[in-house]
């Protein structure tokens, strides 16, 4: 029994670390030898985290609707897409500039009548300094995707149509009466079903509902100057924005008048 005591004992090799749990180690090794802690500083990470975006869940898009009236808008190419991106862009205020070696007969046409600038030539480094948006359409994927990181690098709004990859923004189907605006957005997976919601969209909200969204500013505006107490005008906004009756004379061609439509709400008030 003594000798069953006395034998050797093979030597444990030490237990490898994981991993997980080496980068973990490697992690807390390179923190405490100064490197940045991510923990305490997110905006490191943001490299990583882009990285991350583009190789896992689709992006999903913040809506937003942007003003840009009097902000440089840099178009490349001159094609019909170029055209038709240049027109809407042009329709929104912007001041437009397209970088093209041969544009179309309706692009010239916008040029002189004083509605765009057009650089006659191919798209180079740094024609995109300043853009607040970039639409790259020149019909080169080569050129697009310069075009694009330049204008990405330089923190501008890029879109290319046809290639959501390499755009930040894309641009919805829209339906419009007066100031209403719907949009409708797959994030450039499928335009032409968003075209179809659109339509289906339009075929509910008719064209009375510009005129309508016109008569609930003028009295909203009306309201707020002449009742003061604020859970009063409150009250006689939430009133007018659910009464339907207004939009449905407009659409049956009566005329309403704002003085009256004011005149009611302060008697329900009343009452």
């Amino acid at each position: 029994m003594d000798r069953l005591w006395r034998l050797p004992v093979p030597a444990l090799r030490p237990r490898r670390a994981g991993p997980h749990e080496r980068s973990r180690g490697d992690r807390r090794a390179r923190v405490r030898g100064g490197s940045v802690d991510h923990r305490a500083d997110p905006a490191a990470r943001l490299p990583r985290l882009r990285r991350r975006r583009h190789v896992s869940a689709p992006v999903r898009h913040y809506p937003v609707f942007v003003d840009l009236a009097g902000r440089l808008a840099v178009v490349v190419g001159g094609g019909d897409e170029a055209e038709r991106r240049a027109r809407s862009l042009v329709k929104h205020g912007a001041d437009v500039a397209v970088i093209a070696a041969e544009p179309t007969q309706g692009l010239i046409e916008m040029e002189a009548a004083g509605e765009l600038t057009i650089e006659r030539r191919g798209y180079v480094a740094g024609d995109l300094k300043g853009a607040f948006v970039v639409v790259c359409a020149s019909g080169s994927e080569e050129i697009d995707t310069a075009a694009s990181r330049e204008a990405e690098a330089g923190g501008s709004l890029v879109a290319v149509p046809g290639l959501p990859a390499l755009s930040n923004f894309t641009s919805p189907s829209v339906m419009r009466r007066g100031a209403l605006q719907i949009a409708v957005s797959t994030g450039g997976t499928a335009p032409g079903l968003a075209k179809r919601i659109r339509a289906q969209i339009a075929d509910e909200f008719g064209p009375e509902w510009g005129e309508y969204l016109e008569l609930l500013g003028i009295v909203r505006a009306i309201v707020l100057d002449r009742v003061p107490e604020s859970e009063r005008r409150t009250r006689m906004l939430d009133a007018l924005s659910a009464d339907d009756s207004l939009r449905e004379a407009l659409a049956a061609g009566e005329h309403v008048d704002p003085e009256d439509v004011f005149k009611r709400l302060v008697m329900e008030q009343h009452d």
